[in-house]
């Protein structure tokens, strides 16, 4: 439900800012919109900032906090692994032929080492097979992984 509120724009009166830290919280809510937090602004304060405004000045404060997720990965530690989610495609440069593969990716966490491998599929013994092979001679990188799992 939208409801219309009007304002009086006071000369040489600043409106109040907006609280972007509460913005932030609040949008992680299900179904909570930066329209319906504006109207929730003005509800507060009759004199505030128009939509675009709010949006911008909520955007700006996005772009300071130059958002990042850190995390401290110890040297051999872990190893993220997935299929990438849009497939690749290989051409055979003798027929022309177009085949659609499957990406497999392994990363080390601490260094970033990557492998890669383009399968025809995610499924399939001989395919499981293959990329546990390939990827167990990328692992020999890992100390500490187990040395059942690098054999």
């Amino acid at each position: 439900m939208i409801t219309e509120i009007t304002a009086v724009v006071e000369p040489g009166v600043a409106p109040a800012e907006p609280d972007c830290a509460w913005i932030r919280r609040e949008r992680h809510r299900p179904h909570v919109t930066l329209e319906l937090l504006h109207l929730e602004y003005l509800r507060q304060h009759p004199n505030g900032l128009r939509y675009t405004a709010f949006c911008n000045r909520y955007r700006a404060w996005l772009a300071r906090r130059g958002l990042v997720m850190r995390q401290v990965h110890v040297a051999g530690e872990k190893m993220f692994v997935d299929y990438a989610g849009r497939k690749p495609t290989l051409v055979d440069p003798a027929t022309g032929a177009v085949t659609e593969v499957e990406l497999f990716v392994a990363v080390l966490g601490a260094s970033s080492y990557t492998y890669a491998e383009a399968k025809r599929s995610q499924r399939g013994p001989e395919d499981e097979r293959a990329r546990r092979s390939g990827m167990r001679g990328h692992a020999r990188a890992c100390p500490r992984m187990p040395a059942h799992a690098r054999a």
